[in-house]
């Protein structure tokens, strides 16, 4: 017997032990050939494929633990040089399992490998395995390897009553996938049971004490202890849980507390009852062995599902006794959540697809007289033979019936109304039996504006809103605003939204012009919407304003443009901002200015009733001046377009630094100054799909013109606009659909 180093660590904390007896020629020898050509020595035999170290040395046995692979082998010499064979098992429990031979394989030197049994005893795992070489037909190695892999998982744990007194002979089975094993508790409770890797159901075994759980499952692992104790009842009885419907998302049933679940026994009808605790718990004790229907007691009006069940006690409790419960509602009774009667879903009319682009559009569009709701009575409470009343906020109305189970309300306004449903069953007078359902219902149609430049118009991204090929304003049906506020509808059927989208491509805080300037576009807006309060209203502003477009045309047209007096802004020589740098640099601080008369313009116009400053989204602007690897793009025109000249990427990355890190840091600061919500867009999203990725964001300059539509060019295209439509979305969800419900109004 030899004993070897460890090459590796296994996470199983496997031995290092391996025996080898040589059959043919005595312990580490073999017989040997002359003529046979073999390998140079030494050889590190393949993995056939499997990861990790082989480790071999020549006349040694050696084993190497690799992830879930086990090598074992061993060396022979011939003619003054060495080969190496081994077999390769898996030590994936149950068992070891043979997955082929390694060491050099050339054309006369075939391997073969004969594995023989695993055994276990005492929970140690052992693999045996015999390896042959042959050359030429000679034989050069047959040697058996006898190796400790592992040692099987311990369950342990104790077996004690309710008072915390180990039980004595309580015997435990472990049901798995493989043989059954079990465990008698000693004298304090204490049990043991060594056991395959698996996962095992636990019950109390044959002749052993009662009272163990049914079914517990336990996962043991390699080399791993688990404790499991256990309680044993020796007070058995009923037990479960009882629940009203609930409609949350994720939302299983509402406990109900106070409800009393009586027992009843079958041979001589003995009643027992318990009480349902704020966790709809609850636990009949000390039942004889007996069967026993169990049932709720219900006020008169109410629902049980099922409406009994039927028990066999015998020697340990039974559990999951559950029932599903609807309370009639009642003065000073259960929450209208547990009523029972005709349950009724809701949802508002979409608006989305009416509204929008504000072309031809009138005051009525956006600010509506009333907001229609579709009620449906649902969950099987529907009787097509019943007749069905309404009542708002305790005032009988008037419901439009569409087909069964189907009704219309109008509401005058946005609000949160209490709306009950009384069902009138077919033939019946008695107005104590008429059941009854209400709840809260929340009448929210969201108004989310969209105003600002070409970012928030969606240019570059043909079709316009306004059904035509060419428009002032450049409106796109692709605009991030667009498609995020239209998100926002399809994710809650109970609200609405009605979208205004007022940006415009060109837009500057200081222009006078209707369209293309924020002060002419808050003013539309105004008009259009009357007194609505607005509940989000995203902002895309300040680009123009530091001469975005001037700035792009000059440098696509100018080489060394940062260097080179600056005419495209008039009197910029006499101010003393001649070259560009300078320029943009000027424009660059008056950015806090530029913030500050956007926001006095929104409170002119809008009082906090009607917008509050929580409800102003500025958004910042993507840089689009970054290839798939994060680099500085080299190009930024795309293709060869007459009358441009192209920059080269220290240009490029004077313009990031210069134009767009320095604005979208003003955001930051604006929109903490003046109390507004930021959308940020950070580098993480961006910075891999500027102009010139291969992956693009944006268009280029050369794409746009061969569009025939170059302001286009370094915008956002449709995928742009839907990652900035995720980011915006995230921020529209938390304020307008927090928990994923409407606000209210």
């Amino acid at each position: 017997m030899r004993r070897f180093a460890r090459r590796g660590v296994s996470r199983w904390g496997l031995l290092g032990i391996v025996l080898c007896t040589s059959v043919f020629a005595g312990l580490g020898e073999a017989r040997t050939s002359p003529d046979a050509a073999l390998p140079p020595a030494p050889y590190e035999g393949d993995c056939l494929g499997f990861q990790g170290p082989c480790f071999y040395k020549a006349r040694e046995t050696t084993f190497v633990f690799s992830r879930h692979v086990l090598h074992i082998g061993d060396h022979v010499t011939a003619s003054g040089k060495t080969i190496f064979a081994g077999a390769i098992l898996s030590t994936d429990a149950p068992g070891l399992k043979l997955l082929g031979c390694t060491g050099h394989k050339p054309a006369e030197a075939p391997i073969s490998c004969k594995y023989r049994a695993v055994s276990l005893t005492y929970g140690w795992q052992y693999a045996t395995a015999g390896i042959s070489v042959s050359l030429g037909g000679n034989s050069y190695l047959d040697s058996d390897f006898y190796a400790v892999v592992g040692h099987h998982p311990v369950i342990e744990g104790f077996v004690r009553d309710a008072t915390g007194t180990g039980v004595p002979a309580a015997s435990l089975n472990f049901k798995g996938a493989h043989a059954g094993e079990h465990a008698i508790t000693d004298t304090k409770g204490y049990y043991e049971a060594q056991v395959p890797a698996g996962t095992y159901d636990v019950s109390s075994g044959k002749g052993g004490q009662s009272g163990l759980p049914a079914h517990r499952k336990l996962t043991a692992r390699e080399d791993a202890t688990v404790t499991a104790d256990f309680i044993v009842d020796r007070a058995p009885g009923i037990s479960g849980t009882v629940r009203a419907p609930c409609e949350e998302k994720g939302c299983h049933g509402r406990p109900v507390a106070d409800v009393t679940v009586r027992a009843t026994a079958g041979k001589d009808a003995a009643t027992s009852s318990a009480l349902t605790d704020k966790d709809g718990r609850y636990a009949i004790r000390n039942l004889a062995a007996d069967s026993y229907r169990v049932e709720p007691s219900v006020p008169p009006g109410s629902s049980v599902a099922p409406e009994f069940h039927i028990a066999q006690v015998r020697e340990s409790t039974v559990d999951g006794v559950d029932f599903d419960v609807c309370l009639a509602a009642q003065t000073g009774g259960p929450e209208a959540g547990n009523a029972c009667g005709p349950k009724f879903d809701y949802r508002m009319d979409p608006r989305f697809d009416k509204t929008g682009e504000p072309t031809g559009k009138t005051p009525q569009d956006y600010e509506p007289a009333s907001f229609p709701v579709h009620f449906t009575i649902k969950n099987g409470k529907c009787d097509k033979g019943a007749t069905y009343e309404f009542a708002v906020n305790g005032v009988g109305v008037p419901a439009q019936l569409i087909d069964a189970c189907r009704y219309d309300l109008d509401f005058a306004k946005e609000a949160t109304y209490s709306v009950r449903v009384d069902q009138h069953d077919v033939g019946e007078a008695d107005p104590a039996k008429v059941t009854t359902y209400t709840k809260d219902v929340v009448v929210q149609d969201f108004l989310i504006v969209t105003v600002g430049d070409s970012l928030s118009s969606g240019e570059g991204n043909k079709p316009f809103t306004d059904g035509t090929s060419v428009s002032l304003c450049h409106r796109s049906k692709t605009a991030f605003g667009r498609q995020a506020a239209r998100k926002i509808e399809a994710e809650d059927r109970r609200s609405a939204v009605t979208f205004l989208h007022a940006a415009c491509t060109g837009a500057t805080t200081s222009s006078l012009a209707k369209e293309l300037g924020t002060a002419g576009q808050i003013a539309r807006v105004q008009s259009l919407i009357g007194t609505r309060r607005i509940d989000a209203l995203e902002v895309s502003v300040g680009i123009n304003d530091i001469d975005f477009g001037g700035v792009t045309q000059f440098c696509t047209t100018t080489r060394d443009c940062w260097k080179r007096l600056y005419t495209s802004a008039p009197g910029a020589v006499l101010m003393g901002k001649g070259q560009l740098d300078d320029y943009v640099s000027s424009l660059v601080d008056r950015l806090p200015t530029v913030y500050s008369r956007l926001a006095s313009q929104l409170s002119a116009a809008f009082p906090a009733s009607q917008l509050d400053s929580k409800d102003v989204y500025l958004t910042q602007y993507p840089n689009p001046l970054r290839d798939e690897n994060g680099k500085i793009c080299a190009s930024v025109i795309g293709s060869k377009t007459v009358g441009f000249t192209e920059q080269d990427g220290h240009e490029v990355s004077l313009a990031e630094r210069r134009f767009f890190d320095p604005l979208n840091r003003a955001i930051d600061a604006a929109a903490s100054s003046h109390g507004w919500q930021e959308v940020t867009m950070p580098s993480g999203t961006f910075e891999r799909h500027g102009v010139c990725s291969s992956a693009a964001w944006f268009h280029t300059l050369g794409g746009s013109v061969a569009e025939l539509n170059p302001g286009g060019a370094l915008h956002p295209n449709a995928t742009g606009h839907e990652a900035m439509s995720k980011r915006l979305l995230s921020r529209y969800d938390d304020s307008l659909l927090p928990g994923g419900k409407a606000r209210k109004p």
